[in-house]
């Protein structure tokens, strides 16, 4: 019962950003951003139903190892889900970075040359960024509920420090956000 429940959560949160993004930095996508301001509602309800079933995924999985039996295979399948979730993260980033420093540019060159096509542009990539980083929040934080979820049936498994004073967690906070 756990494996099939495993390779949905895999699966849904490994879905990829629709390719909304794919484009920004574009003639065309500048003229689209004038006739077509739909493109940013479709980005919103992207998010917001990937995050429904992102959630229903992982909150079925909490449910399918609560009922058991678990086996050292299902802790294994479950460390090998974080780790490539923690890799598709590192990637996730990597193009959300490339994307921003390209339209960056891009919107640079523009406002120079059509100022009302950059404003337009310029609100439209602001709304699709947004609903990108508030969907890897998201899947941050269902990383973490897996992890938790780990740390409950095998508290070896190695998470991350241990703070039994709060003064050394902050610490510990401040300096990993520095």
């Amino acid at each position: 019962m756990i494996e099939p429940v495993i390779l949905e959560v895999m699966h849904r949160l490994n879905e990829p950003v629709p390719a909304l993004v794919q484009g920004l930095g574009s003639a065309s996508l500048v003229r689209s951003a004038r006739t077509r301001p739909g493109r940013t509602e479709t980005s919103s309800r992207w998010v917001d139903h990937w995050t429904k079933r992102a959630q229903d995924q992982v909150d079925a999985l909490v449910r399918a190892y609560a009922a058991g039996p678990i086996e050292a295979d299902h802790l294994a399948q479950l460390d090998r889900l974080i780790a490539l979730l923690d890799a598709g993260t590192d990637e996730t980033s990597k193009t959300y970075r490339r994307y921003e420093k390209l339209t960056k540019g891009f919107l640079k060159q523009l406002r120079a040359s059509a100022p009302a096509d950059a404003a337009a542009f310029a609100a439209q990539r602001d709304r699709i960024f947004g609903d990108w980083a508030r969907a890897a929040l998201v899947r941050s934080e269902l990383i973490l509920a897996l992890r938790a979820l780990r740390a409950r049936y095998r508290p070896d498994a190695g998470t991350g420090d241990i703070f039994d004073n709060p003064d050394d967690l902050t610490a510990y906070l401040r300096g990993v956000a520095a």
